[in-house]
C-alpha cells in the first residue's frame, strides 16, 4: 500500500505518521511518503506508480492551490480509483458546498473529539477499505 501525506506543517505529518503506525494503519510493508508542498508531491509521483491513498491538508500555505485542488488534480492524473482524504479544521458551509462537487474526496475534520470521530480511526478505516479493493 502506497500512502502519501501532504501538509505544509512537517510536525503535523510526523504526528499523523507516528499515530497511524502505532494504531496499525501503516505497516512495515507500506510506503508512507510525506510532502511539504503540492509541487514536491507531483514531482515525485508518476502515473505508472501511483499512490493508493492520498491524504492532504486543506490549507497549504503559500501555494497556488489547496488540498481540494491537489486531490482532484491527482485523481485526474492517475485516472484510477484511489482513496482521497482531505484534513481540515474548517467547518464552514462554503467548504461543505464546495466539497459537494467532489464526492470522491473523504472529508475529515481535524480535532474531532470522541473515538468514533477521531481522524486517526477514520483514516484507518479508509486505508483498510482501500486494502480490500
Amino acid at each position: 500500500m502506497r500512502i502519501a501525506f501532504i501538509d505544509d506543517d512537517a510536525f503535523a505529518y510526523k504526528i499523523y505518521g507516528t499515530i497511524l503506525r502505532q494504531n496499525g494503519t501503516i505497516t512495515a510493508i507500506d510506503s508512507f511518503d510525506t510532502y511539504l508542498s503540492p509541487h514536491a508531491f507531483f514531482d515525485a509521483s508518476t502515473e505508472q506508480d501511483h499512490y493508493d491513498v492520498v491524504i492532504s491538508d486543506l490549507n497549504l500555505k503559500n501555494q497556488e492551490f489547496d488540498g481540494i485542488d491537489l486531490l482532484s488534480t491527482y485523481q485526474k492524473k492517475v485516472d484510477k480509483e484511489i482513496t482521497l482524504v482531505l484534513l481540515t479544521g474548517d467547518t464552514s458551509q462554503e467548504l461543505q458546498h464546495r466539497l459537494s462537487s467532489y464526492p470522491n474526496i473523504n472529508y475529515i475534520r481535524k480535532g474531532s473529539r470522541g473515538e468514533e470521530n477521531s481522524p486517526y480511526l477514520i483514516i484507518k478505516r479508509l486505508v483498510q477499505a482501500a486494502r480490500k479493493e
